[in-house]
């Protein structure tokens, strides 16, 4: 019986796209959605796990170069859609660089200004890539964490009360988040490994990939075993959050509930926990 295995990978490499549009296509081309992005095998754990099928969902793809290009449509285009965002206002909210790309990228399009607090320590090519759409970038201290990115981020948006000049996506909070991925990613995994998977692995950054995932496989098959990958303190990697006592949790987070023997370590100052 053979296992197979779903990673989500979310790298760091970027490449410029095309002409910016002040109308909203429909779909954007080449949003998640349009097209599926192949699963492909990874073989470099076929020696030490011969029996394991192990595949990678290539979300470098994206026209964004991440995966967060999926939510960051979901939550623009839903605002556009209830009235949240309106002719006038700017697009705002925290990144460590990825979702801050894709907000930049879809703002360009549709003709909105974009305003993004990231801190700044951010890689140079996402600080490259976020200017180079057109957006406002506002840089906390490295060294107080990506929390301190959040907390700028809703000072700003606090302070703006009176003028709402601002639209605050809140892609931690923001339920389009996780459905993004509740729709879209688990569907494309499901479609692409007929439905015979055993475990997914994701990193953990807002949460909404892992709880869209979780939620939407668990519903095709209760034991699929969902592997979260997170950073245990500060710094950890580019993009994945910290969640242990004292950290800001994301309200779009679901904690996987473990189970006996399911937790495990991973070296590099990662953890997994399975449930």
């Amino acid at each position: 019986m053979r296992v197979r295995c779903g990673i989500t990978e979310e790298p760091k490499n970027c490449h410029a796209v095309g002409p910016t549009h002040r109308t909203i296509p429909e779909p954007l081309p080449g949003a998640p959605g349009d097209r599926q992005h192949p699963a492909g095998p990874v073989s470099i754990f076929g020696d030490e796990l011969p029996g394991v099928e192990v595949l990678a969902k290539t979300e470098c793809l994206n026209p964004g170069g991440s995966l967060k290009d999926r939510p960051v449509l979901s939550m623009v285009l839903a605002a556009l859609a209830d009235g949240q965002l309106q002719p006038g206002k700017t697009i705002l909210d925290s990144s460590s660089g990825n979702a801050g790309i894709a907000y930049a990228m879809v703002g360009r399009i549709i003709g909105y200004p974009v305003e993004i607090v990231i801190p700044n320590n951010a890689s140079t090519e996402r600080k490259k890539r976020l200017l180079a759409h057109g957006a406002q970038l506002i840089y906390t201290d490295a060294l107080k964490g990506y929390d301190e990115a959040l907390r700028e981020v809703h000072r700003r948006h606090d302070t703006d009360a009176d003028t709402q000049h601002y639209f605050f996506c809140d892609q931690y909070s923001n339920e389009n988040n996780w459905r993004a991925h509740y729709e879209t990613t688990a569907v494309e995994i499901l479609e692409q490994t007929g439905g015979r998977l055993t475990h997914i692995v994701a990193g953990v950054g807002t949460g909404g990939t892992v709880t869209g995932l979780g939620r939407r496989l668990k519903e095709h098959d209760p034991t699929i075993r969902l592997i979260c990958v997170l950073p245990e303190v500060f710094p950890g990697i580019e993009g994945l959050k910290p969640l242990g006592p004292g950290d800001i949790v994301p309200r779009s987070w679901t904690r996987p509930s473990s189970t006996s023997g399911s937790q495990s370590q991973v070296r590099t100052r990662t953890r997994c926990v399975a449930g």
